[in-house]
C-alpha cells in the first residue's frame, strides 16, 4: 500500500507572520508597562513563535517552558492532556503570558489555564499565534496573531507527527 501524498497550501507566508509577530511584541510591551513579566512557552509547537516574539517585546521579561500533549501522531485531539514538563519557575505575583502556537479544540489550553491559575499569578493572559475560534475556552486569549481556518496547519513550529516544524510559513496540510 502506497503512502498518502501530502500537499501543503500556504495560509500565512513568512513575511506576514514576521510583521504580525512584531506587532504582538509591541502590544505586549504596551500592555505590560510594569511588574514581573514571565512568558511561558508551550512546547513543542510554540518554540519558533516564542523565540521570535521575545525579541520584539521592548521591556525586560523572563521565559520558561511547559510541555503538554493531546495529539500524539493524530490530526485530531485525543481529549486527554498530559503534562510532560511542568515549569519550576514560581508564578506567584507575576504577570504570566502563556504563549501558544495554535488554539484548536481548546482541550489543552483549558487544562493549562486551570493549572497555571492555581499558582496565584498577578495576572494570566494568553498569546496565540493562531486561533481557530471553534473552542469553548475558560479564558479567551488577549493577544492573537491570526484567525486561522479550520484546517490542519503545519509549519512555523506546528507539526504533523513531528514533521514540517521547519517550514518558514504556516500551511494547510492535505493528505491525498
Amino acid at each position: 500500500m502506497a503512502e498518502p501524498v501530502q500537499t501543503i497550501r500556504t495560509v500565512f507566508d513568512a513575511e506576514t507572520i514576521g510583521r504580525r509577530v512584531r506587532e504582538l511584541g509591541e502590544e505586549l510591551g504596551a500592555y505590560y508597562t510594569s511588574g514581573d513579566l514571565l512568558l511561558l512557552g508551550a512546547l513543542k509547537g510554540g518554540f519558533i513563535f516564542l523565540g521570535d516574539l521575545v525579541r520584539q517585546i521592548p521591556r525586560e521579561h523572563q521565559i520558561d517552558f511547559l510541555v503538554a500533549a493531546s495529539y500524539g501522531r493524530s490530526r485530531t485531539s485525543s481529549g486527554q492532556v498530559q503534562i510532560l514538563y511542568d515549569p519550576a519557575t514560581p508564578l506567584t505575583g507575576r504577570h504570566v503570558v502563556l504563549v501558544e502556537d495554535i488554539i484548536d479544540s481548546g482541550t489543552t489550553l483549558n487544562s493549562l489555564v486551570g493549572l497555571l491559575a492555581a499558582r496565584d499569578p498577578a495576572s494570566l493572559e494568553i498569546c496565540a499565534l493562531l486561533h481557530k475560534r471553534n473552542a469553548q475556552l475558560v479564558l479567551e486569549p488577549r493577544f492573537v496573531g491570526f484567525d486561522a481556518p479550520d484546517e490542519f496547519l503545519v509549519g512555523y513550529g506546528l507539526d504533523y507527527a513531528e514533521q514540517f516544524r521547519h517550514l518558514p510559513f504556516v500551511g494547510s496540510l492535505k493528505m491525498e
